[in-house]
């Protein structure tokens, strides 16, 4: 499994709710968890760091300036705003976009490496008392933790 896939469904899991799972099946997920939660912290570390490292040495003054916006226009739609707020929030998206993009080609290698992991799944049965606990999980939520947490 990809260490991304792992980080995205480590931070899926440890916001889930298990009120409805069976003892034993609670015990399966937090095991699989601890088995997660390195891998998670590698990648999250990686890109803590790498956040830093790629920071511009105008972010203060950019950081500054999005907030302003934000404060000025944030309750406005797209469509209301004039050409100069327009190309001044564009401004600021591309300097974000930019740096987002640094950060993730800093981090690209590690997170697409293979990891083995070897922890039990949850049954059909108790899987679907995870969706219950969770209701609020979109589709796309469901697939990737049924990947990850069911038996094939």
């Amino acid at each position: 499994m990809k260490v991304i896939d792992i980080y995205n469904i480590y931070k899926l899991l440890n916001d889930a709710k298990l009120t409805k799972l069976a003892d034993a099946d609670k015990f399966t997920v937090i095991r699989a968890m601890r088995q997660l939660k390195p891998i998670y912290k590698e990648l999250q570390d990686a890109i803590d760091d790498a956040s830093i490292k790629c920071k511009p040495d105008d972010w203060d003054e950019q950081t500054r300036r999005r907030q302003e916006f934000d404060q000025a226009h944030g309750t406005k739609r797209l469509n209301e705003l004039t050409l100069g707020e327009m190309n001044e929030r564009e401004s600021i998206v591309e300097y974000i976009t930019k740096y987002n993009k640094d950060v993730d080609e800093c981090v690209r290698d590690l997170a697409n490496q293979d990891r083995e992991t070897t922890y039990t799944r949850l049954t059909e049965e108790a899987f679907g008392k995870l969706l219950e606990s969770n209701p609020d999980w979109t589709m796309q939520q469901i697939l990737a933790v049924a990947d990850v947490m069911t038996e094939e």
